[in-house]
């Protein structure tokens, strides 16, 4: 049998990211975060059980809501969607960070994603993919059909963090 993460979504765990190779990340309301929605990692084990979820820490987390994260192939490169006004032009919007060399889970302060990636509304669950040209994410931005609508975004450049 596969060996499960330790999720809980009775406890508050969402928007898990199964994807990346050295660990499972994922959205919770576990006591002792710094408020709202906090990210965690939990490190894939040579056993191929997990550890303990570990907080991301002040510089991604803070008083709002930090979902949806996403790790690139690099390894190192986290999109993540928050609420948090210092970062957002509003709603939810994708902001990028990333992991400090030689360490687990200690990130540097994020980055907007900015526009047109971002909207006035909801953007969330940015995903890149293996092409290193192609984006998606989910929306309530205006234009769209409903009430939250998937996006294809396409960089001009290669993105390297997906090399």
């Amino acid at each position: 049998a596969q060996p499960r993460a330790p999720l809980n979504p009775s406890a508050g765990d969402v928007t898990p990211f199964f994807g990346a190779a050295d660990a499972v990340y994922f959205a919770s309301r576990r006591p002792g975060g710094y408020g709202g929605l906090d990210l965690y990692r939990m490190e894939r084990l040579p056993n191929g059980q997990f550890g303990p979820p570990t907080n991301l820490g002040p510089n991604v987390n803070g008083p709002y809501d930090e979902i949806c994260p996403f790790v690139a192939k690099d390894g190192r490169t986290l999109y993540y969607s928050t609420n948090n006004p210092a970062y957002s032009v509003g709603g939810f919007d994708v902001v990028r960070t990333f992991r400090v060399l030689g360490t687990s889970s200690q990130f540097i302060l994020p980055k907007n994603a900015g526009m047109p990636l971002n909207s006035a509304g909801d953007d969330t669950h940015f995903r890149l993919a293996p092409d290193t040209y192609t984006g998606f994410l989910a929306s309530d931005r205006k234009d769209g059909l409903g009430k939250r609508d998937v996006y294809i975004i396409y960089f001009v450049e290669a993105r390297e963090e997906m090399r």
